[in-house]
């Protein structure tokens, strides 16, 4: 049970850095250090719509296999790897958060996303 807990604090904490990461690119920053201390001062409106678009990309589960064979020279690998992690921790997140309250559809719907 150690290793579990550990492995999920390490994930929640990956998760909070590419959000961050993420919120760093959308709003223009060079680096996080540079974009931190703007954070206050968005407002609620601006950061919904940044999730939003984040949102919109990470539930788009062939948008990096689309990219890869229709792209040319012009491939953004870490920026493609980027979205598949995101993709995989959230996944990892919600079935454990579906284990945590025995909802059983979501366990299978995430069980058949790890198996393909």
């Amino acid at each position: 049970m150690k290793q579990y807990h550990a492995c999920k604090d390490l994930l929640d904490n990956l998760l909070t850095g590419y959000m961050i990461a993420w919120l760093t690119w959308h709003f223009h920053f060079g680096a996080c250090a540079e974009f931190l201390p703007h954070l206050p001062n968005l407002s609620a409106e601006a950061l919904s719509n940044a999730v939003e678009d984040l949102k919109t990309i990470l539930v788009d589960y062939f948008l990096v296999s689309t990219r890869r064979n229709n792209s040319t020279d012009e491939t953004d690998t870490m920026h493609e790897n980027y979205i598949l992690f995101l993709q995989d921790v959230i996944i990892i997140l919600i079935f454990l958060h579906a284990c945590r309250i025995s909802d059983s559809s979501v366990f299978i719907d995430c069980i058949s996303v790890f198996t393909l």
